[in-house]
C-alpha cells in the first residue's frame, strides 16, 4: 500500500501544530528544558525511524544522488561523483582512512558498492548491507552506518596508531563474542538471557553499527514486549551500550591479540593479562557508551574508575541520587519540591487504596553512606581489559536494580477521588546496595520493616521484620520476599502484595 503525499503533508502539519502547543508549556527551569526536550528528541527519533520502516521499499527505483551527498556531507565525509559522461556513473563516499564507492547501472539504480579501510591496508570489499540500504532508501539508518564508521575508523594520529586503534577494537570484539558465546544457554528465557550472562545480549559490529548489548530491563519491559527473538532485543528495550573507541590525552596499552582462553571442560572463560601479549600503546582507551545515562552515587563512579585504572577522570556530582531520580520522571514538580529538599512524596494508585510513598534522600543526613555524597550520570566508561566490562556490567545492573525500585516510587498514576484508604510507607536507602520500607502492617498495630539487600548483578534478597516482636501476627519468609520484588522491581507492587499475604 503506497503513501500518498497528502496523508504524509498532513501528517507534517499535525506534528507541527502539535509541537507548538506543547512548547508553550515547557517548565521554566532551563536545566530542565534540556532534559525535557532531550527526552522528546529520542522519542521523535524513534516514531521516525519507525515510519521509514513502515514506508514502500524503493528497490528498483533510481538512486537519488543528491540526497546521498546531504548525507554524506553532514557526517563530515567527502563526496564527488564521475558524471564525465554526462550521466552518474558512481559515487565515492570518503574521510582520509576509508571510502565507500558506489557504482550505478544505466538506469541510474545501484549497482556494485564496494568499501576500503586505508588505515590496515585491507582490500576493498564489496558491501552488500550498504548496498541494500541504499537500494531500500533507507538514508537514516545509512546516515548511523557512516557516523559510525567515521567513529571506527577517522581517528587521530598518523596511520600507525590508527592502525594499532582499529586492531585493539578488532580484538576485544573477539574477547566480547568469546564471552558471550561461553554463555549462552540453550532453551534460557528473554530475562536470563537479558539479566543473568555476563554481557546480556550481544549483536556485533555490523558495518558502521558498533558491538551492542542489552544487559538490563525491567520486569514491566520483559513483560510489554513484543520481539520474537533475541537479536531483535537489542537496541529496541532495556539498557543498551555500544563498545567503541575513544582518544584520550595520555597514552594506554590495548592488547594486539584476544585475551581470552577457553576451558573446554567447563566452558568457562579466563582472560591472559596484559603483560603475557603484546599490547600497543596508544592515545586512546576502549569505551562502552550507554543509550541512557545511569545516574549513581560518586562512590559507585570511584569504584568504576579505580577497577578500570582511570583515576585521573574528574567526577561532576550532578545533586542528590533521590532528587536526581525524582526530577526524571516528574520535571514539572521540581520546582514545588525546591522547598522541600529532604522529602520526596508521590502518590500511587494500588487496587486496595492510594500508596503515598515518602521517599528520604540517601542516608537521610548520613554522610557516611555513598548516596549522601552526591550523584553523577554515568554515560561513556572507558576501559582497557575486556575483564573490565564484565565487572562494569555487574555494577550497573546493581545500580539499575537500586533505581528501579526507587523510580517505582516516584511513577505517576491516576489517583482516584472514590479511594478512601490511604496507605502511607516511608523509603529509606544508601544509593546503591540496600533499601528500607517501613510500612504499616495490615493486622498487627506495629510497623513492619521490608529490607531490601541488592548485590553485584542486581539479584534482590529481601526480608521483613516487625518493629516489635508479635507471635499473633502472620509473616512473609525471606524467600517470598525476594521472589516478589524480584519479580516486580517495585516497592508498591511488593508494598500491595505483602500486604495481601500478611492479612490472609
Amino acid at each position: 500500500m503506497s503513501v500518498s503525499e497528502d496523508a504524509v503533508r498532513l501528517l507534517v502539519e499535525n506534528m507541527k501544530e502539535r509541537l507548538e502547543r506543547i512548547q508553550t508549556q515547557l517548565p521554566e527551569d532551563a536545566e530542565q528544558q534540556a532534559g525535557w526536550l532531550k527526552s522528546c528528541q529520542t522519542t521523535m527519533n524513534s516514531c521516525m525511524t519507525k515510519l521509514e520502516e513502515l514506508l514502500p521499499s524503493a528497490d528498483g527505483q533510481p538512486l537519488d544522488v543528491n540526497r546521498l551527498m546531504k548525507v554524506s556531507r553532514s557526517c563530515g565525509l567527502n563526496f564527488d561523483q564521475d558524471n564525465a559522461s554526462g550521466t552518474v556513473t558512481s559515487c565515492c563516499i570518503s574521510c582520509d582512512s576509508f571510502y565507500l564507492e558506489v557504482e550505478l547501472t544505466d538506469k541510474g539504480t545501484v549497482g556494485k558498492v564496494k568499501m576500503r579501510c586505508g588505515a590496515h591496508g585491507a582490500e576493498p570489499r564489496a558491501s552488500t548491507l550498504i548496498q541494500k540500504l541504499l537500494e531500500s532508501g533507507r538514508y537514516a539508518l545509512l546516515c548511523r552506518h557512516l557516523r559510525g564508521l567515521v567513529a571506527i575508523y577517522d581517528l587521530p594520529g598518523p596511520k600507525e596508531d590508527r592502525a594499532a586503534m582499529y586492531k585493539a577494537l578488532c580484538t576485544v570484539e573477539e574477547d566480547i563474542e568469546a564471552i558471550s558465546q561461553a554463555a549462552i544457554v540453550e532453551k534460557a528465557t528473554l530475562p536470563q538471557s537479558i539479566m543473568e550472562t555476563p554481557l546480556g545480549i550481544v549483536r556485533r559490529r555490523e558495518c558502521g553499527i558498533l558491538t551492542h548489548m542489552t544487559f538490563y530491563a525491567t520486569p514491566e519491559e520483559l513483560m510489554t514486549q513484543e520481539t520474537k527473538t533475541d537479536t531483535d532485543v537489542v537496541g529496541k528495550m532495556g539498557v543498551n551500550g555500544h563498545i567503541g573507541i575513544a582518544t584520550t590525552l595520555g597514552n594506554h596499552s590495548l592488547p594486539c591479540k584476544p585475551l581470552h582462553r577457553k576451558d573446554e571442560a567447563s566452558s568457562t572463560v579466563t582472560f591472559a593479562p596484559l603483560s603475557e601479549v603484546t599490547t600497543a600503546n596508544v592515545p586512546c582507551t576502549y569505551i562502552l557508551h550507554l543509550s541512557e545515562s545511569v545516574a549513581a552515587p560518586s562512590a559507585v563512579a570511584e569504584s568504576i574508575l579505580q577497577l578500570t585504572d582511570m583515576k585521573d577522570s574528574v567526577l561532576t556530582p550532578s545533586g542528590e541520587l533521590h532528587s536526581i531520580l525524582y526530577h526524571n520522571v516528574n520535571p514539572s514538580l521540581a520546582s514545588r519540591n525546591k522547598s522541600k529538599a529532604h522529602l520526596y512524596r508521590q502518590d500511587v494508585a494500588l487496587p486496595d487504596g492510594i500508596l503515598s510513598c515518602f521517599v528520604r534522600p540517601c542516608g537521610d543526613g548520613d554522610e557516611q553512606v555513598a548516596g549522601a555524597k552526591g550523584a553523577v550520570k554515568l554515560q561513556d566508561i572507558n576501559f582497557t581489559h575486556p575483564e573490565h566490562l564484565i565487572k562494569i556490567v555487574q555494577i550497573l545492573r546493581r545500580q539499575l536494580v537500586y533505581n528501579t525500585l526507587i523510580l517505582s516510587c516516584f511513577a505517576s498514576s491516576p489517583v482516584f477521588s472514590h479511594f478512601d484508604c490511604v496507605h502511607i510507607v516511608d523509603i529509606k536507602g544508601d544509593g546503591t546496595s540496600s533499601l528500607q520500607v517501613t510500612m504499616e502492617h495490615p493486622v498487627s498495630k506495629n510497623l513492619a520493616c521490608v529490607t531490601l539487600d541488592i548485590a553485584p548483578g542486581g539479584a534482590i534478597t529481601g526480608k521483613l521484620e516487625l518493629a516489635k516482636e508479635d507471635d499473633g501476627v502472620v509473616r512473609c519468609s525471606d524467600d517470598i520476599v525476594s521472589k516478589v520484588a524480584m519479580s516486580c522491581c517495585s516497592v508498591p507492587v511488593l508494598v500491595y502484595s505483602l500486604r495481601k499475604r500478611c492479612s490472609a
